[in-house]
């Protein structure tokens, strides 16, 4: 499946390709990532990342936002590096 598109609704215009993430808290992962309806790519993918410890807190820690960037192709696949962190968007 590297590199296929998937189609989803009616339209034919609504679609998902599958990339590969370098770097940050997703590395070496492979995620649908919708397209445009030209079947372009977002110029940047953005991963909200939150969660609690067993027994370590009583409330989720606050969501922070894990940013991609597109950087083209690797080994055939499309491919996003880490780009930065930004808390709470």
């Amino acid at each position: 499946m590297d590199g296929a598109a998937w189609r989803f609704g009616h339209d034919g215009h609504m679609g998902a390709i599958e990339v590969w993430l370098n770097g940050g808290p997703a590395d070496g992962r492979v995620l649908l990532v919708e397209t445009d309806a030209i079947d372009g790519l977002p110029a940047t993918v953005v991963l909200p990342q939150t969660g609690v410890f067993v027994n370590a807190d009583d409330e989720p820690s606050p969501r922070i936002d894990h940013v991609y960037v597109y950087t083209g192709e690797i080994d055939g696949r499309h491919a996003y590096r880490y780009g930065l962190r930004r808390e709470n968007l």
